[in-house]
């Protein structure tokens, strides 16, 4: 780095996301939005690189979408009477739920997490969640080799697991 020039004025502090150097909601709106993109995108990427079965890469792509339904969609059309876990019977508001705080997803993740990650693996949002584990191997497992490919499988098989219950209760439903 080279020193600064004698004549080019005196050291000041500025925005380094506008070019006038000027904070302002705009540079700060287009700053956010470009990590946002930039984070969009890397998920994307990752999927689509994603070495497993298709079925699951499908299903990563659902899950990063936020297109997997829900009990409280089953429940608005009628298909459920109510949103209770399959698993547990909590009542869950989001997908979360069953891939992290289930009692049936926590027992299978706290096999497989190092434990002094296992807080902030439960908390992450789920977009950074999906990344982190999908490409940094080494950050959440205890056994970094193929870490990608098992936490693909572990969330495809909790997810068999809700809709075999699902479907257990719907035919129970008509057969009464």
């Amino acid at each position: 780095m080279k020193p600064p020039l004698g004549d080019s004025g005196c050291d000041m502090l500025g925005w380094k996301w506008s070019e006038t150097r000027h904070f302002s909601v705009r540079s700060t709106y287009a700053m956010g939005a470009e990590q946002t993109m930039a984070s969009a995108d890397s998920i994307w990427s990752c999927i689509s690189k994603f070495k497993g079965f298709p079925k699951i890469k499908t299903f990563l792509w659902l899950l990063a979408k936020g297109r997997l339904m829900k009990n409280l969609e089953r429940v608005r059309r009628h298909i459920v009477v109510d949103n209770q876990c399959g698993v547990c019977a909590a009542h869950p508001k989001s997908l979360d739920h069953l891939f992290r705080w289930c009692p049936a997803a926590i027992s299978v993740w706290s096999a497989l997490v190092k434990p002094s990650k296992f807080a902030e693996f439960l908390n992450m949002e789920r977009m950074d969640w999906l990344q982190v584990n999908l490409m940094r191997h080494s950050y959440f497992a205890s056994d970094p080799e193929h870490w990608n490919f098992l936490f693909s499988v572990v969330l495809w098989r909790l997810w068999l697991i809700v809709i075999s219950v699902f479907l257990i209760r719907i035919t129970r439903k008509g057969d009464r």
